[in-house]
């Protein structure tokens, strides 16, 4: 047989194949350090690597540490008092009989006007939630002495009904509030207190009647024993484990404001460092003497007047050249931690970057979301862990009548304020029910009732008929009746206090 393969396809394929295997070669090799490299990089950093020294985060937070977060950081006040100012931005009205006002409604409709209680729920809200819990402390005229100063050992006992010295709600002389930041210790109760309901919650607190503000005057003289008797106390949110405590609501996001501060501080020092640009001389040695002293002396004097803004040039022999800064974008780092933040919170991320109205009252859905999440506030948090226990406080002391069936509940106002044109559509919508029970309205029933009505939904007693046949109506309106415009969200919060 006849061998047709020339030297040169013989050379050819040998070529080939010590390519082929110096490939192999190169991509083993490539393998082998890529192995190490990941083996450096994950296994070994990772075990040895402590993310939280190596970020500066905090484990485990002290509550002072939140105070101070609290005070001075621009996010961390909003997630505390955002919600609380949302929740109580409506007072919400007690329901004992829900046909017949009763002696108990009465009282609390007194609290509510003589003792501002309402904003008593507002204050204890955003004082818990610094954090993990908040305390109001009642004062009362059994712990008075006869010239109406505070008897300390009065405060630590029990409160004493029998001991009350003035009529109904005139027994409350003041009312305190504090958060977690003014205890400076707690008595436990032991199985000694299980009779009393007490076994592994407070029976007394010390507590410091200081400003949490003025930490710069001694505080011996300012701390009081006060009898848990004396106190409602209200957890930063529902409780997980504990009976008594609840998680900070800026526990989740302690280190992630931290963070922000960092960015921020970061920034401003770019902006600064870029704006004052620096400058690079260059000498030449024929024409100036660089080693005398006095030549230095001199230039250093003219370069402090020029760069102190005293002179607006300066005279040199030589090349200068600028040192030019540049600020750069943070925005790609500043927006995931917003994000985090609105993830935490469920505070929308636009209330934190504070949009202009016109974008805000775009974003229905945020809108939408966070009145979701005030809505079930409402009823799992500031109906039973705030309204309910300061009202019982006053039920079970003999301040006010008891509610007629033991218990009572709270009916909110809905979150929402109807846009102009959703407003415009109602009623229009409103005046076509009006035209299906009668040709002339206005003439059946008054210019004034078909007015109300169109504004409001209400109808005289009077007016029958007319509340069957548009029930479907108001059943859509109540349906949308779930949240405010976003302005209102945002607007004054704070403002009054």
């Amino acid at each position: 047989m006849t061998d047709n393969t020339s030297d040169g396809d013989v050379s050819s394929t040998s070529d080939e194949s010590g390519v082929t295997a110096n490939a192999e070669q190169t991509v083993q090799a490539s393998t082998a350090m890529r192995a190490q490299i990941a083996a450096l990089v994950s296994d070994s950093n990772f075990q040895e690597r402590d993310i939280y020294e190596t970020f500066d985060w905090k484990r485990r937070p002290r509550v002072e540490q939140y105070y101070a977060l609290y005070r001075t950081h621009p996010f961390a006040g909003p997630i505390v008092d955002r919600p609380a100012f949302t929740t109580w931005r409506d007072t919400p009205a007690v329901v004992d009989d829900p046909d017949n006002e009763t002696d108990f409604e009465q009282d609390v409709d007194r609290l509510f006007q003589n003792l501002n209680l309402d904003s008593t729920f507002e204050r204890v809200d955003r004082l818990a939630g610094i954090g993990r819990y908040g305390l109001t402390v009642f004062v009362t005229t059994d712990a008075l002495d006869e010239d109406g100063t505070v008897d300390a050992d009065r405060l630590a006992q029990p409160i004493d009904p029998m001991q009350f010295t003035a009529d109904g709600l005139d027994n409350v002389v003041q009312i305190r509030q504090f958060s977690e930041v003014s205890v400076d210790g707690i008595e436990w109760g032991t199985e000694e207190h299980a009779g009393e309901g007490r076994w592994g919650l407070p029976v007394q607190y010390s507590i410091d009647f200081a400003s949490e503000g003025d930490r710069d005057v001694s505080q011996s003289e300012r701390v009081w024993d006060v009898h848990h008797s004396r106190t409602v106390a209200v957890p930063a949110g529902r409780r997980l484990d504990h009976d008594f405590f609840a998680p900070p609501r800026l526990e989740g996001t302690f280190n992630i404001l931290r963070d922000i501060l960092k960015t921020l501080g970061s920034v401003a020092e770019m902006a600064y460092r870029g704006a004052d640009k620096g400058l690079a001389v260059e000498y030449d040695p024929e024409k100036v003497n660089v080693t005398n002293d006095d030549f230095w002396e001199q230039n250093d004097e003219e370069m402090q007047e020029w760069n102190q803004g005293l002179k607006p040039l300066f005279e040199s022999v030589g090349t200068v050249k600028e040192l030019g800064g540049r600020i750069a974008d943070v925005s790609n780092i500043f927006e995931p931690q917003l994000s985090a933040l609105a993830t935490d919170t469920g505070i929308p991320k636009r209330v934190f970057e504070g949009d202009p109205a016109g974008a805000l009252a775009s974003a229905e859905e945020d809108t939408q979301a966070y009145f979701g999440l005030i809505k079930e506030r409402r009823t799992e948090y500031g109906d039973p862990l705030i309204a309910t226990p300061h009202v019982q406080w006053f039920v079970d002391n003999g301040l006010i009548a008891s509610p007629i069936g033991g218990t009572f509940g709270w009916e909110w106002d809905a979150l929402r304020v109807l846009s102009e044109k959703e407003q415009a559509e109602l009623e229009k919508t409103r005046f076509e029910a009006l035209g299906q029970v009668s040709q002339d309205p206005i003439t059946d029933f008054g210019h004034q009732v078909v007015m109300d009505y169109a504004r409001t939904g209400d109808l005289p007693e009077d007016v029958d008929g007319v509340e069957d046949m548009v029930g479907e109506l108001e059943a859509d309106s109540e349906a949308a009746a779930n949240a405010r415009s976003v302005e209102e969200i945002t607007a004054n919060y704070g403002g009054d206090e």
